[in-house]
């Protein structure tokens, strides 16, 4: 009796290809290439329901509603000329590679000029956080892109039309970079704009890579030419637009990766090295370049000194940041004058209040805050408690006000939010044996600003 023991362990290969064969349900190659020839142009319908999606998306980031943004997305009709592109080079055809080029264009332009109208005449003005998410790529960009161009031309492809068409165009979000191009056109914001067509055409190039893929394996056939010269030439032509197509998108899917890389190694570096107790870290900046990265961070409480910095810029090459430059802006000594959590409320006070307004601004206005830092921090130590004779000012205030039992002086920052400036101020606390006379407490109030030569002073009576 034969043993089929081997029979049980060896997969059975024709299921498996059977589970996963892409040639399931599948329409004809010719229904194929008709639907989305037809699906490349846009006119009538198609023309009318973009302008109408680029309104939808641009005031969902407008209104920073993601929902509305989402409704943007899955009315476009942008999957089609993209699609056309990819099968346009996987067949060697050339018209349709023009015909679907030529209406992409078309459609950007219509786009871009329907949402810089939209945000020119729109009240609201503030820079929203969905508007922010779209000037720039990632490499998840490009992992969605090509994952949702190859869904997508699969899904195309099936005699039965499903929902998978309407989610790609959601998870690939071609509409939303356009209307962040409209509005860094709109508000003359050219970083803006750039950012966002450059996010555009990855996820484009993407798309039409995946489409690609699939049209090839599906083995669909190329374009018949009667002249075999002139089918020479268009083989060139396709070859010269495929190595134009996926070179610079490869090399960009690299410089994403290594970016990505960079600020985990970077991110895990600061929470090792950086983790000085007294110590916080209030802003961090992280610029990727290929030659030279840069790790800018604002520490606030206890300084490091030099033989430190050293130290933390020495352990950078264990953390694969060898190139990397480290760039430490230390604010003022605070900690022997309060304690941690007083430090800790400081530093949301002067997120809310400073760091927005300062890395929030353009890099003049930077500096500027910078020096005001700066300044501040010269005024502080100027003012420390060893140069105030606290013991002193106690003996006569104990002589003067026989009310008063105890006094601390202690000096603080204080912004203003109006003037956009920065100063210190002095602050008196009191513990009060009897209470104080109003004309008493005005009195030493005066006395108190000539004694520290200051112009005002704030009292606290415990």
């Amino acid at each position: 009796m034969p043993d089929n023991k081997n029979d049980k362990i060896i997969p059975n290969t024709n299921k498996l290809k059977e589970l996963f064969d892409l040639k399931s349900d599948k329409a004809s190659n010719q229904d194929i290439i008709d639907d989305i020839r037809k699906d490349s142009v846009f006119k009538g319908p198609n023309l009318w329901i973009l302008i109408f999606a680029i309104i939808i998306c641009s005031v969902g980031l407008d209104i920073n509603s993601t929902a509305v943004v989402i409704g943007g997305m899955l009315i476009s009709p942008l999957m089609g000329p993209l699609m056309g592109i990819g099968m346009g080079l996987s067949r060697i055809d050339l018209d349709l590679i023009k015909t679907s080029g030529y209406n992409i264009l078309i459609a950007m332009a219509l786009s871009i000029a329907t949402s810089a109208l939209y945000f020119f005449i729109s009240p609201l003005d503030k820079v929203q956080s969905e508007l922010l998410s779209r000037t720039s790529p990632a490499i998840w960009d490009v992992i969605i892109a090509i994952s949702g161009g190859i869904a997508g031309i699969i899904a195309y492809t099936r005699k039965e039309k499903n929902n998978v068409i309407p989610g790609v165009a959601i998870a690939t979000a071609l509409m939303p970079p356009l209307s962040t191009a409209g509005f860094g056109l709109a508000s003359g914001n050219f970083q803006y704009f750039w950012g966002a067509l450059y996010l555009f055409l990855i996820n484009s190039i993407f798309i039409a890579i995946g489409t690609y893929i699939i049209i090839r394996i599906l083995k669909i056939r190329r374009k018949q030419y009667v002249d075999p010269k002139r089918e020479k030439k268009v083989k060139r032509i396709i070859i010269f637009l495929v190595l134009i197509f996926i070179a610079p998108s490869v090399y960009t899917a690299y410089l994403m990766v290594q970016e990505n890389i960079f600020e985990k190694n970077a991110n895990h570096f600061i929470k090792q090295e950086l983790n000085q107790p007294g110590t916080i870290i209030i802003s961090k900046k992280l610029k990727y370049h290929k030659n030279k990265p840069e790790i800018e961070l604002t520490l606030y409480g206890n300084p490091l000194d030099s033989i430190d910095i050293m130290q933390i810029k020495s352990d950078l090459s264990k953390y694969n940041l060898k190139n990397t430059s480290l760039v430490i802006n230390q604010g003022p000594d605070i900690s022997q004058k309060m304690d941690i959590s007083s430090i800790e409320s400081i530093k949301e006070n002067m997120k809310s209040d400073i760091l927005k307004t300062i890395y929030n601004e353009n890099k003049a206005n930077l500096e500027i805050k910078n020096q005001k830092i700066k300044e501040l921090n010269n005024r502080i130590k100027s003012l420390s408690q060893d140069t105030i004779p606290l013991k002193q000012i106690g003996k006569e205030a104990s002589i003067n006000y026989p009310e008063i039992e105890s006094i601390g002086i202690s000096f603080v920052p204080k912004y203003n939010i109006e003037t956009q400036t920065i100063d210190t101020i002095p602050n008196a606390i009191l513990k009060l044996k009897t209470k104080m006379r109003s004309n008493q407490l005005r009195k030493f109030n005066k006395w108190l600003q000539t004694r520290l030569n200051v112009e005002d002073i704030n009292i606290v009576i415990q």
